[in-house]
C-alpha cells in the first residue's frame, strides 16, 4: 500500500465512526482464537493415562473439550471509536489448567500451571497486530 492509499485509508477510519473500526477488533481476536486452539492441540493423551504435558506446557488433549470451548465473543462498543472483542475458553476448569490451583476431590491435588492463553497472546501479538492493520 502506497503511502497516499494509507493515508486516504486512515482518514477513512478516522472519519468513519465505530464501525469502522469493529472489523479490526474482530480480525485481532480471531487470530487469537486460532492462536488458543492451536496450543491445546500440541499433545494428546487416552484418558486415564498420565498427561504427557509437563508444568509450564500446554495441557494435553484427552477429550477436546477444553480446546472446543474457546471462541470468540460478540464484539461490543467499550467506547468513542472502541470496540472490544476476546477469545477465551469457556469451560469450568480452563482457569485451574492456564494457572494452576489446589483441585479434585477433598481439594488435596495441586494442578501445575499448564498456561495456554498468555503464551499463546504473547506469540500471535504481531499477527493479530496485522491482522488489525489489514
Amino acid at each position: 500500500m502506497g503511502a497516499e492509499a494509507l493515508l486516504a485509508r486512515l482518514h477513512e477510519i478516522r472519519t468513519g465512526g465505530e464501525e469502522s473500526v469493529r472489523p479490526a477488533a474482530e480480525a485481532m481476536a480471531s487470530v487469537g482464537e486460532r492462536a488458543i486452539k492451536k496450543k491445546l492441540g500440541l499433545m494428546s493423551h487416552p484418558r486415564g493415562t498420565k498427561t504427557p504435558s509437563q508444568p509450564g506446557m500446554p495441557p494435553a488433549l484427552v477429550t477436546v473439550q477444553l480446546r472446543r470451548s474457546v471462541h470468540q465473543t460478540k464484539s461490543f462498543r467499550s467506547g468513542d471509536h472502541e470496540w472490544t472483542t476476546h477469545a477465551a475458553p469457556t469451560i469450568v476448569y480452563a482457569r485451574i489448567q492456564e494457572l494452576g490451583g489446589i483441585t479434585g476431590r477433598g481439594h488435596h491435588t495441586h494442578l501445575p500451571p499448564r498456561p495456554y492463553v498468555a503464551p499463546a497472546a504473547a506469540e500471535s501479538a504481531d499477527k493479530a497486530r496485522k491482522a488489525a492493520i489489514r
